[in-house]
Formats: C-alpha cells, structure tokens, sequence
C-alpha cells in the first residue's frame, strides 16, 4: 500500500548547555515524560570518570533544561564514592532504564560500567570494581533529587552490579528493577523504604553465556516475571511473598528472551514487549498468558529475507490502539555476510567496530547529501530508503502492519533507543545516536498533516 509517511523526523540537540567539556557520545534507552508534557533524556558522557547527563525538552515551549549529572546527583545526596561505603572514584556509566513518573516523582535507575569492547564473559571478574546501582527521583513540583536506595546495603539498590531494567508494581508503591550482569531482582517499598534482593534463575543467573532481558514485568497481583537472552524461552515469574521462581503456567515462550522494549495499558492489564529481533508479544497481566503478535516488519520485506537484528525500545500509542518501533539495524545481506560480521563480533570485537563505523560514516555522509535534496525539492526518502531508519506501526485489533516514515536523517546503523513517549500534540520521541564524538541527541517524530511534505529535516 503506497502511502505518504505519517512522521517525519527531528534532531534536537543539547550540545550547547552540556556540562563543560562533556563528550555527550552515546544514549542507551533513558527517555520518559510527565504529566505537564516534559521529555527527560540521558546522555552518556565518556570521560573519566564516566558520568551521564541528565537533560529535561519542555514539548510545549521548546525550552531545554540541563538538570544535572548522575554523579553530581549522588554528590548533592552525600552518597558518591568516595564516602564510608566505598574508597574509591565511583563512576556512573549510563542510565538503561525509562523515566518512570509515579506519585509526583520521575525514577530512573543507573548502570555502573559501559564498555562495548570488553568480552562479555570478563564482565563478571570485574564486578568487585564498580560500586553498584543508584535508583534516583527527581521531584517535579520542588525540582529537587532523591537517592532513593541511600539506605540499602552498600548504600546502593544493586551493590557492585547495574540496572538494566525497572518498572513500578501498578497498585503498589513499590520499584521493581533487574540486575546486570546476574539477572537479580531488587524490589524497594516506596512507603517502608526497604530494598529487598531476590537471585535470580539459578541456571541462568551464573551463566557466563546468558545475557538479561531489558525489561522486568511487574503486575498489580505482586508478581514479577522477567527473562534471560535464550531463544524460545518461557517466561519466568518471581512470587515476592515466598520467592519462589518458576514457569508460568502457560506456555508463556519468547522467541528470544532478551526483550529490548515494553509499554503498557493505562490500567495495566495488558504489556506489549518487543525482543532485540522484532518480534511483538502481549502480556495479560490477569490471566498470566503471553500471546505471540508476529514480527514487527511487513509481510513484504520478510517474505525478500529481510530480518531485524536490533531494536531497543517499543510505544504505544495515547489511544492504545497502535504499536510504534523504530529498529537500528535491519539486516537483508547475504547470509554469508551475516555469518561474516557475527565472527568478527566474537573474535574481533575492535574490528567488527572499526567497520561498523566506517560504514556509518558512508551512511551519515549520504544523510547529508539527501538532506540538501530534500532542502532543493528532491525526493530524499526515495534515494536513500534502503540505508534509513524507519517507523514501523501494528494496529492492535487487526494486526495491520505498516512502514509510518522513513528517515534519511536518521541512517540505517544509528542508534534509536528508548521506550518512545508522545506528547500532546502527538509527536513521538526517541534516544538517538552515532558512532562520532557528542552524538547523542533527541528525536523528535512529528505527524506530517495531510498533503504535507514526507522529506524529514534537522
């Protein structure tokens, strides 16, 4: 079906209130909204020692707010290393979680170390180095921070590990998170102020090989359900009151359980979730059960062998009608080439980067190019759709699948993160960044009104 794009695609840039000499390089999924419309956004700052800052875009005025840094954060809480729970420089590498706005408050979580290059089995040995996870609040009436987990053990929600996942028990006044690299749950009580840590899947949770999922499931019937990186993996799901692990009950199978995305009903009877390949599920919430929606690309593109290989964030619409996904890799190479690029992944990491960025430097270069024919008149969308992000939707009731944009100024290879948020006027945003220096910005998806222009502009 040829229709004209119902987005078009916007940059917004921070660089200029950055803290002094930040490298804002990278973003990994920090992105949340409030109830008066504000976009909260993390950026990674990759100096020693690594920091993230904390950036907040008004969707009604345009005005952007640098908040603060996640160290300066925990400084202004008397809770940074160097203090009485740990002697050394403590570094805050990024933060991988949503903003959760709950009771007045925007949550987030952080993630103590971040380096793309080391092995993944290493990660483990390393763990004694790093202090541990913070989960922080920011007040939206008094604008003042909270370290929410002062009071834990260590002084930290996840003593020497991350948080790579969190989510707020509907009904409950309680924090969920998921722990990185074990795949621990850690529930704090926002009344009691007690932070309590379960193990994990003890199959999984010592497994140098398994990676977690990025999202935890919590629901208003106390119970959790969470996930490890294996392909057909059934769900697993946490009672608090014995903490007890098992199966659910259903046949609850994700086609890979590392799930990268996960947006729910206002009522919270329902989760929709998205894995790292495409593919789509519903969590009902009441009954336990998974249901399986397919693949979020067209019936099209996987009947040509194409296949998603990365998406990092899933939203769903104000009307709760529709899913939006916008991947960061889609992959429709020969697959000996594919077979190629995951070698190198595993033997040479270093290399497999090296070329990853040469090739998105291409991609980058060819933007800009479109861009100028977009600016001239051109058809930009047309000349580079093979290379460009696109904005994917799945209609709920029918299971209609359609490409919603395709972004020239968003190459194909970018990173595009984050559970995306709308704002009043309709307009979607994302985490978005390159493999260049102070990459790190906001996109900004806009509806395009009828007979408008589909060409996407900085």
């Amino acid at each position: 079906m040829n229709r004209m794009a119902d987005f078009e695609a916007r940059l917004i840039d921070f660089g200029d209130i950055k803290p002094p000499g930040a490298h804002l390089d990278e973003c990994a999924g920090g992105i949340g909204i409030d109830h008066k419309g504000r976009v909260y956004f993390a950026a990674q700052d990759d100096r020693d020692p690594q920091d993230v800052a904390v950036f907040r875009y008004d969707t009604n005025t345009g005005e952007r707010t640098l908040l603060a840094t996640a160290r300066a954060i925990a400084a202004r809480c008397d809770n940074l290393g160097p203090n009485e729970h740990w002697p050394r420089e403590e570094a805050i590498a990024k933060i991988h979680v949503s903003f959760l706005e709950h009771a007045g408050k925007m949550y987030f979580a952080t993630h103590n170390f971040a380096d793309p290059m080391q092995p993944y089995r290493t990660i483990y040995d390393d763990l004694p180095l790093h202090r541990g996870a913070h989960i922080f609040a920011y007040d939206i009436e008094t604008e003042s921070f909270e370290d929410v987990t002062k009071s834990a053990p260590g002084g930290v929600a996840a003593k020497n590990e991350s948080i790579a996942a969190l989510t707020v028990m509907p009904g409950h006044d309680k924090l969920v998170a998921f722990t990185f690299p074990h795949g621990d749950i850690v529930v704090h009580d926002l009344k009691t102020g007690d932070t309590r840590r379960y193990d994990g899947a003890p199959e999984y949770r010592s497994d140098r090989t398994v990676n977690i999922a990025r999202e935890i499931i919590a629901t208003k019937q106390e119970r959790v359900f969470f996930a490890y990186e294996r392909d057909n993996f059934h769900l697993l799901s946490l009672d608090l009151a014995t903490g007890a692990i098992s199966r659910t009950k259903h046949r609850n199978s994700l086609r890979t359980g590392y799930l990268c995305g996960m947006a729910s009903k206002k009522d919270g009877s329902v989760v929709y979730l998205v894995d790292l390949r495409g593919n789509l599920y519903a969590f009902e919430t009441a009954e336990n059960r998974l249901r399986d929606l397919g693949n979020l690309l067209t019936d099209a593109e996987w009947k040509r062998g194409t296949r998603v290989t990365a998406v990092h964030g899933i939203a769903l619409s104000p009307d709760e009608k529709t899913l939006y996904t916008i991947p960061s890799r889609v992959n429709s190479e020969h697959p000996f080439l594919r077979a190629t690029m995951k070698t190198l992944t595993l033997v040479s990491p270093k290399l497999k980067a090296a070329l990853a960025r040469w090739r998105l430097s291409l991609l980058e270069a060819r933007a800009r190019r479109s861009e100028k024919t977009a600016s001239a008149g051109g058809n930009a969308a047309r000349t580079s759709e093979g290379s460009s992000a696109k904005l994917y939707t799945f209609d709920i009731a029918t299971g209609e699948k359609r490409i919603a944009g395709r972004f020239p100024n968003l190459p194909m290879g970018s990173w595009i993160s984050g559970n995306g948020v709308f704002d009043r006027e309709g307009r979607l945003y994302y985490c978005y960044h390159t493999l260049n220096r102070n990459g790190a910005r906001l996109v900004q998806l806009v509806p395009v009104p009828p007979g408008g222009t589909s060409a996407s502009v900085l």
